[in-house]
């Protein structure tokens, strides 16, 4: 079945990030196709279905934030079931009425669930496509407008050429949003270990 995957890359779009990387001869490519075929032999077919679905639509999708999430949530699984492929691992078990994680496993008789978040990256690819002086508050600070405003003015008075200067905005402005899902999709008790991992870009 990975065979498809392959194909889907091999005709696919060349703007893609798939198929850039196949064209280049990239390890992205090479590492996503070792991954997929990883996936085929270790989960239960039907598992495996799952994830080929979830990645045909984020191929398909124009939404880059789509496939970003599902190459979030595949390259965790990926790192969890090389470890713990022996220990009762389901993909995408329902729990909680309905509500699935992206997959759980037993350590001793403890049940470890875990839940992947991506914040949304569209604006900050367009942000850092943009021809201009990038400003990041490594804290959060009052006030961080003025701030930025300020630093502007004080580059451009110094400067012979017209310096764009713009703040790159905080992802992780989301994480109360993510605590709070999560815990729709986790089950409570001692007898379980809930994970919930978010794909920031940079640790703040």
């Amino acid at each position: 079945m990975t065979e498809r995957i392959i194909e889907m890359i091999q005709s696919g779009n060349k703007e893609h990030p798939l198929v850039k990387s196949y064209i280049e001869g990239s390890r992205f490519y090479s590492d996503f196709i070792d991954m997929m075929k990883f996936f085929e032999n270790k989960l239960k077919k039907s598992e495996y279905k799952g994830i080929q679905k979830k990645v045909e639509n984020s191929f398909y999708t124009s939404d880059i934030q789509e496939f970003l999430q599902c190459m979030c949530e595949l390259i965790v699984i990926y790192y969890l079931l090389r470890r713990y492929s022996e220990n009762n691992f389901n993909y995408e078990p329902k729990l909680c009425g309905g509500y699935n994680p992206e997959c759980n496993f037993m350590i001793d008789d403890i049940c470890v669930n875990v839940e992947v978040k991506t914040p949304n990256y569209s604006k900050r690819i367009v942000q850092e496509q943009m021809d201009s002086l990038k400003i990041f508050p490594a804290e959060r600070i009052k006030k961080h407008k003025e701030i930025i405003q300020e630093l502007s003015n004080i580059i451009s008075s110094n400067s012979e050429q017209d310096i764009i200067v713009e703040e790159l905005m905080r992802l992780d402005n989301k994480l109360k949003d993510y605590l709070l899902h999560s815990q729709k999709k986790f089950p409570k008790g001692q007898q379980y270990f809930n994970i919930l991992v978010i794909a920031l870009e940079i640790a703040s």
